[in-house]
């Protein structure tokens, strides 16, 4: 499905994605973390194309860099930041349904959960909606087109509270078939959905980890976690205690706990926030 293998992209001087390998394979639903500037919509734009690297990505056994087109209609994206298209909502719709070969009527009823009436907004010019609605109408025309591989740069972040609760259903609910790739800053929001947790730091994957939620043995029992930190702040101490970790070294810098499957997405969620201040962590199945 994604194949990246040795991608290195430098801005000036400056390397935000380094020597990165990975692999997705279909069916498979994966949470991209990070903290901000940790490469994550680098990534992103890498496998879309959208800019020049060192390295190889395949996307359905096409090369982005040499079979572009080919990949490409087989993804739907959403943007972290919606661009500032001069067309009219109406115009939008228009050409993404031809475009992508599916009824531009099916985008109605998945922006009207959303909480977007289109026929209150066709002539209305794309840039000049409000964030929200901007965000619902390219969240509808993604969804709409029921892609193999679904592409999502924080796709809840300028959703309303409604909003966001409607749109992480509607995930719920797309075929099995699909393939997603989501970032956010609200990892725990993916609970239920996702079923595979990355995390980037610096440019690098500092976590790959299946987690609650799909069908192989590997999610049953449980996990040793061993965490090294650069700190230790007194709030995450505590909240380390009650994981009931154990500390390994002298420091406080070191630590080592078990962590039962079912709770291993709310950990995932916890080791983000706490990215600053992670020097190492290592995952291990318990046997």
């Amino acid at each position: 499905m994604i194949k990246v293998e040795n991608v290195v992209k430098t801005f000036k001087t400056v390397p935000v994605l380094r020597n990165l390998n990975l692999e997705i394979n279909p069916r498979e639903r994966v949470a991209l973390v990070g903290q901000n500037g940790c490469g994550k919509t680098t990534l992103i734009r890498c496998l879309l194309g959208l800019y020049h690297f060192e390295g190889n990505i395949e996307i359905f056994d096409s090369n982005i860099k040499k079979e572009r087109e080919e990949a490409l209609s087989k993804i739907a994206f959403v943007p972290q930041t919606p661009p500032a298209l001069k067309n009219t909502v109406g115009e939008i719709i228009k050409l993404t349904s031809e475009l992508c070969g599916f009824p531009a009527t099916d985008i109605d009823p998945v922006a009207r959960r959303l909480g977007l009436d289109i026929s209150k907004c066709s002539s209305i010019p794309f840039k000049s909606l409000s964030g929200g609605m901007k965000q619902k109408l390219l969240i509808a025309c993604a969804l709409a087109r029921k892609p193999l591989l679904l592409i999502m740069d924080e796709p809840s972040a300028n959703l309303d509270p409604q909003a966001r609760a409607v749109f992480f259903k509607l995930l719920s609910e797309l075929p099995v078939e699909t393939t997603m790739l989501l970032t956010s800053h609200r990892v725990d929001e993916l609970a239920g959905i996702v079923s595979r947790v990355i995390e980037l730091d610096a440019g690098v994957i500092t976590i790959d980890d299946i987690v609650e939620g799909g069908e192989s043995d590997a999610l049953t029992g449980e996990q040793i976690c061993v965490l090294e930190l650069k700190r230790l702040p007194d709030s995450v101490k505590g909240v380390l205690q009650e994981w009931s970790f154990n500390p390994q070294d002298s420091d406080g810098l070191k630590w080592e706990g078990i962590i039962p499957s079912a709770d291993s997405f709310r950990f995932h969620a916890t080791l983000t926030r706490w990215s600053g201040i992670i020097e190492s962590v290592t995952l291990r199945r318990k046997k």
